[in-house]
């Protein structure tokens, strides 16, 4: 419960900024910082559960119209099921060194739990804020503390961390680190950033049985797809798409799915209802393997992918497909916060219907982007497809010229020349070799001319 009471308050504060971002520019990045400490506050007579106070502060431009005991209020009536203590030190409480010389404010959760229990909870917020500070690049996110003896701190948003533009005020890294381990690259060098392709925003229609619930206005989506990692610097190299990754954000930029929640949305349980995967040849399954402690953004959907074609290099590099998928309300904010707040959660519950609703739109705005996004993909796949289908011919030719000559200098030089043109053809290479060493040598020496 600790970790979904932090999360749900940070949700808000997003909220709060956004909101107040909204009313200067929809297109204009959040700025500012946030920070969450986490601290055991145990007297030495009490035995377990241990007693931990979370502290959450934030300051930023969206900050200086914010009514404190307004806000905290707001906050209060969002976690009435909370079981912990919730309070606002005071309005002129100041933040943590790293807030310093920025107009801020404090919250601080009071909570008894197990050492293990926080530790997990941990995990979770760690995870929130790292897909958080994906889409909001120039919001610095520190979170750190001690639990059970052990010290922890994590910076999300470093700056000057190279960022494209999507929509609305939301932003996107494009540093591969964030999404692939460097040790997945293979030995050759790569573009550090990937290359979002944007998608055409696509209207939702909401089902009448949802719009009956309260989840009334006009619904979008917008799709952005990229292959990590970039292989630009090297369009000759071999490669192959092993995983796919759909990242699912809500309105304000907001994940809508908690890290250890149980998938809520059914629909993405059929591999095809985002991706014609024959249409790439290539098939897929679901990978379920994810765990809270990888320092990656973990995605809310995973899936492993095999290709048709069974003859690639040993030595092709693997790559990820990201899909990012960004729900919004066309209509901009409600009038107050909490029923902003809320229609998160509303929109969590019914976007699975929704999905369903409008599956031929949904399909067809991924399709685009991620066709963009394999182009280079597809064109390199075809090269080396053409590269596969001369070798036999290419082979057959050279042993028909080799073969006719007994000139073992000539043999000699024949190999030499061909390790330039078939650097990565390590096949062709040694098929030649055995090639030379089972034809026989002629016992007159080199006094014979070559076959022409």
């Amino acid at each position: 419960m600790e970790a979904r009471a932090v999360c749900e308050i940070l949700k808000y504060v997003i909220i709060h900024w956004k909101k107040e971002a909204a009313e200067l520019s929809r297109k204009a990045l959040l700025e500012g910082e946030l920070l969450v400490s986490i601290e055991e506050s145990t007297p030495k007579h009490r035995a377990d559960p241990s007693h931990y106070v979370t502290t959450i502060a934030f300051a930023g431009s969206a900050c200086g119209d914010l009514v404190p005991k307004q806000f905290l209020k707001g906050i209060q009536s969002l976690l009435s099921g909370f079981s912990g203590k919730l309070t606002w030190p005071s309005e002129e409480a100041h933040c943590a060194q790293d807030l310093a010389g920025l107009a801020s404010f404090q919250i601080k959760i009071e909570v008894d739990e197990k050492p293990p229990t926080l530790m997990a909870d941990c995990l979770v917020i760690k995870q929130f804020l790292h897909r958080t500070s994906i889409v909001h690049p120039k919001v610095r996110f520190h979170f750190g503390g001690e639990v059970n003896g052990i010290l922890f701190k994590e910076t999300f948003g470093v700056e000057k961390e190279p960022v494209v533009k999507l929509l609305n005020g939301i932003g996107l890294l494009t540093s591969q680190h964030h999404y692939m381990r460097p040790g997945f690259l293979g030995a050759q060098q790569v573009c550090s950033r990937i290359h979002p392709v944007l998608g055409h925003p696509v209207l939702l229609s909401i089902p009448d049985e949802e719009a009956n619930m309260g989840l009334l206005g006009q619904l979008t989506l917008t799709p952005a797809a990229a292959l990590c990692p970039c292989h630009k610097l090297h369009p000759d190299q071999t490669s192959r798409i092993s995983a796919a990754f759909v990242f699912l954000y809500g309105p304000s930029g907001l994940p809508l799915i908690f890290p250890n929640q149980e998938h809520p949305l059914t629909v993405f349980k059929d591999n095809s209802y985002l991706f014609d995967w024959k249409k790439y040849h290539l098939r897929a399954a679901p990978n379920s393997n994810i765990s809270l402690e990888d320092d990656l953004v973990l995605p809310d959907v995973s899936y492993w992918i095999e290709s048709h074609e069974r003859s690639w290099p040993q030595d092709s590099d693997q790559q990820i497909l990201l899909l990012f998928l960004m729900v919004d309300f066309q209509g901009g904010f409600p009038a107050q916060l909490t029923e902003a707040w809320g229609l998160q959660s509303l929109l969590l519950t019914h976007l699975n219907s929704i999905l369903l609703e409008n599956q031929s739109l949904v399909q067809g705005a991924v399709q685009t982007a991620v066709d963009q996004a394999l182009e280079q993909h597809h064109r390199r796949v075809k090269a080396q497809q053409k590269l596969q289908a001369s070798i036999p011919v290419a082979v057959s030719s050279i042993l028909s010229v080799v073969a006719g000559s007994t000139r073992s200098s000539f043999r000699a030089l024949c190999l030499q020349t061909l390790q330039g043109p078939f650097k990565s053809g390590h096949s062709v290479i040694l098929h030649i070799w055995s090639i030379r060493q089972s034809i026989p040598r002629s016992s007159g020496g080199d006094c014979m001319k070559p076959s022409r």
